[in-house]
């Protein structure tokens, strides 16, 4: 179903935002032996309105516009007919145009966190015309006293993908809304237990660690420096992150994680909630390592989520 305005009984909203544009695809030619030839098997994405190229493919990718997408979240929260009073739209498309994500805020589908803050859940879409995900469909949350991202840690009910073609099904998207909406409600049950469950300092050290893809390197220093022992780690930490590597710079994830650690355990004493915390604020609101990337932070972000969700279950998972 290519026309989604006839969900809603007439014009779908016109308003794209920074979706209102054109993919276009075109052959893809190579010089051989003097003569220009078609490669058969390579097409290249590019936006129409600019010029600009996107990507090249084999002949076989398809995908779906900006506008499209906008259409098919449109008409999820539509045939869902969940509430939207209170709620917007956030149409965040990257700078180079080769990906996008749009939201659609359910503040009146918010329910109570276990420590008593509001948590307000709303429908994800992401997609790309480069090949860095394909469509997906998520029910994101949001902590509102401390704007954290709540990241779900069982992401089988949660989502949805579909490779890139025309058939979206809306209908199969309303009822993954409908449900994911009564699962997250649950959750907090999950949150309670991590509130109980105490980590020692040396654990959330390494769990920050594998985050950013240096669990090995602090676990070989550690070694070396003889703080490799639990009952010796207080003293390590601030050693390790003082550490620069070969270029002269820090982690400053690493860093960022740990310092907002000390604030997260210092509020919600030493424990797993306090190191989830330490990671959604990371994920929602950390700053890119390098300033040149900054403009693409949102995408950046969305990779952070993935790896909180997989480095706290391991750390669940390790203390159960």
């Amino acid at each position: 179903m290519d026309n989604v305005s006839n969900i809603f009984g007439g014009q779908a909203n016109p308003d794209y935002g920074k979706a209102n544009f054109t993919i276009g695809r075109s052959p893809v030619y190579y010089e051989a032996n003097g003569d220009f030839k078609l490669d058969s098997d390579s097409v290249t994405l590019f936006v129409q309105e600019t010029g600009q190229k996107i990507a090249t493919h084999g002949s076989g990718f398809t995908f779906n516009q900006p506008r499209r997408v906008v259409d098919v979240g449109r008409g999820i929260i539509h045939r869902a007919g969940v509430d939207t009073f209170g709620g917007g739209e956030d149409i965040n498309v990257s700078p180079d145009r080769k990906r996008m994500i749009y939201t659609h805020t359910l503040p009146a589908h918010s329910f109570i966190g276990t420590d008593g803050s509001v948590v307000e859940p709303s429908l994800v879409l992401l997609d790309s015309w480069d090949g860095t995900w394909s469509f997906m469909q998520e029910v994101g949350r949001k902590r509102i006293a401390c704007l954290n991202g709540q990241i779900s840690l069982d992401n089988t009910v949660m989502s949805y993908r579909h490779k890139h073609t025309k058939s979206l099904d809306i209908d199969f998207g309303a009822r993954i809304l409908v449900k994911a909406l009564e699962v997250a409600t649950k959750e907090p049950e999950v949150w309670k237990d991590m509130m109980k469950a105490v980590v020692s300092e040396f654990d959330a050290f390494m769990a920050f660690a594998d985050a950013t893809g240096k669990r090995g390197y602090y676990e070989d220093r550690m070694v070396e420096s003889q703080h490799h022992m639990k009952c010796e780690f207080h003293k390590a930490p601030q050693l390790l992150l003082k550490e620069k590597w070969k270029n002269g710079k820090q982690n400053k994830d690493l860093n960022y994680l740990w310092e907002k650690w000390e604030q997260y355990s210092a509020e919600l004493g030493r424990t797993q909630w306090a190191v989830y915390n330490t990671f959604t604020d990371w994920s929602t609101r950390g700053p890119a390592v390098r300033a040149s990337s900054e403009d693409n932070i949102m995408f950046i972000r969305r990779k952070r989520e993935n790896i909180v969700r997989n480095t706290v279950n391991k750390l669940l998972k390790r203390a159960a």
